[in-house]
């Protein structure tokens, strides 16, 4: 497992979804 897989694993549930777009 690279390092970089596990900062995503890692990452904290508070962060915004990169695949929901912020709407008004």
């Amino acid at each position: 497992m690279t390092q970089q897989q596990r900062a995503i694993q890692t990452r904290p549930r508070t962060a915004p979804s990169p695949t929901r777009p912020r709407r008004p």
